[in-house]
């Protein structure tokens, strides 16, 4: 789920848009239909960065411990919602009878809904607490801190830059005074 709201640009991290790209997905989506070519459609794409968008928005307003826009919340709440699942009875000759539960809807809407109720869960349990806004200046990408004293949202990327910044700053008087 952060994995998927963290496609958005960052430029103190030097990520770009992982989502911009014709027919880029990240690892979060793996599962939206593609067309032959390995490409996603760009009305899936729109659809992914608005969900993204949305994502953002909610985890911004947990982070800031305010209350999110009500058009916001019920869009993420319709999204969850839309996932209805259908009881189909197979028979097969190995097993015989079966009960199976399938999704009513076509396979990138289930995905959408699947990633709605699974930021509906993070944000309404208690798990919300441990929802970050990256430490590093300028990063906009989110992290769910393992541990309290956990910073960045990459301790190779925004974490070795603050630290690298911090050390230029105390060693850069050090060496005018010479």
């Amino acid at each position: 789920m952060i994995d998927f709201v963290n496609t958005s640009p960052c430029p103190a991290c030097r990520a770009g848009d992982g989502l911009a790209a014709r027919g880029r997905i990240p690892p979060a989506l793996r599962f939206v239909p593609r067309t032959r070519a390995g490409r996603v459609s760009p009305k899936v794409a729109r659809s992914a960065r608005r969900l993204r968008g949305l994502f953002d928005r909610l985890f911004q307003a947990a982070v800031d411990h305010r209350a999110p826009n009500p058009t916001d919340l019920r869009s993420i709440n319709a999204l969850a919602r839309r996932r209805p699942k259908i009881p189909t009875l197979r028979y097969t000759d190995r097993g015989g009878w079966s009960l199976a539960v399938t999704p009513a809807r076509a396979p990138t809407a289930v995905i959408w809904s699947d990633l709605a109720r699974t930021a509906v869960t993070l944000l309404g349990g208690p798990a919300r607490s441990r929802l970050r806004r990256c430490g590093a200046p300028g990063c906009g990408h989110y992290l769910f801190s393992v541990r309290p004293s956990q910073r960045w949202c990459s301790p190779t990327g925004c974490g070795n830059r603050v630290r690298v910044a911090r050390h230029y700053r105390r060693h850069r008087g050090a060496v005018s005074r010479l």
